[in-house]
């Protein structure tokens, strides 16, 4: 009965400001249900909470993996499981607990695999793929978003296998094979391109922009800057649109045009306030110190 208290206890602060949904999800933890319906209704519970709290969901999720606890092994308690230990390795990834977060996930691919699952195979190696990118091994990073390209190609799924597509050739980037860099994100951009996501050939543009200018290759660089401007504006994406005012400006700066580069610094800035992007906002004060200094403006320097 403590159990029933917390979950709706935790329920009621939360349904308070979104409506009936979570408030009727709540209610059905209370009637003759089957244990497994409850278990999925807690689930949902706890991924609708963590957005508002993300401390919520582990504990959410071992409720829902007791209501499971006198089930057998039957396809959709693995199914239900595999759910729920993917949601615990997310969480543990949010608190950089990464042998945790290795352990669910691993406990969740076998799962996935065994009802067959691809696309639940194919998030989880992504995700897997992250952590080892963060950890610094790069070996089994890459081994593991190839087996998430693998899984997505399997199942078309375009947009996914875009994503991953972005992530590999972000960690060759890191690892400075930009050739290998350079194919992924143009394998991401064409997917972007066919479907039209104005967001994922931003983003993509702004990545070829960094990758040339890791390379000392300004000019080029500004072109893949300006182009991921032009799909920034078209897609609404008012942060991202902050970063590659900032990128554009700093390409201005290697290439000594201090006026351009301030204007494109302040344009940063005014948005990055905007949206109360408090990094953005002390980046951009940094960047418009340094710029105002070079133009031999001393005092407008120190105001940043």
């Amino acid at each position: 009965m403590r159990y029933f208290l917390t979950v709706c206890l935790i329920c009621f602060v939360f349904v308070v400001s979104s409506g009936n949904y979570l408030d009727s999800l709540c209610k059905t933890l209370k009637t003759n249900i089957p244990d497994s319906s409850k278990a999925v209704n807690i689930l949902v519970i706890a991924e609708e909470m963590a957005a508002q709290n993300i401390d919520t969901l582990p504990l959410l999720c071992k409720q829902a993996l007791k209501y499971l606890k006198n089930y057998g092994e039957d396809k959709n308690i693995r199914s239900i499981k595999a759910d729920i230990y993917s949601d615990l390795a997310y969480y543990y990834v949010f608190k950089n607990l990464y042998d945790s977060a290795v352990y669910f996930y691993t406990r969740s691919t076998d799962l996935y695999k065994s009802v067959e699952n691809l696309e639940g195979v194919a998030i989880n190696y992504n995700d897997l793929g992250y952590i080892y990118k963060t950890l610094g091994d790069w070996k089994t990073a890459i081994r593991y978003y190839e087996k998430s390209i693998e899984f997505f190609q399997k199942l078309n799924s375009k947009e996914d296998l875009a994503q991953t597509f972005n992530n590999l050739g972000a960690l060759y980037n890191t690892i400075g094979d930009i050739e290998k860099a350079s194919f992924y994100y143009t394998e991401a951009l064409k997917i972007y391109e066919q479907t039209n996501n104005l967001r994922g050939m931003a983003v993509v543009y702004n990545s070829l922009g960094y990758l040339n200018e890791n390379v000392g290759n300004y000019s080029e660089a500004l072109k893949y800057y300006l182009k991921s401007l032009e799909y920034r504006n078209k897609s609404g994406d008012r942060r991202g649109l902050s970063i590659t005012y900032n990128n554009i400006a700093y390409m201005y700066e290697h290439q000594k045009l201090h006026s351009k580069a301030l204007d494109y610094y302040r344009k940063a800035f005014e948005i990055a306030r905007e949206i109360q992007d408090l990094e953005g906002v002390a980046t951009a004060y940094m960047n418009l110190g340094y710029i105002y200094n070079q133009l031999g403006n001393r005092q407008k320097a120190k105001q940043y």
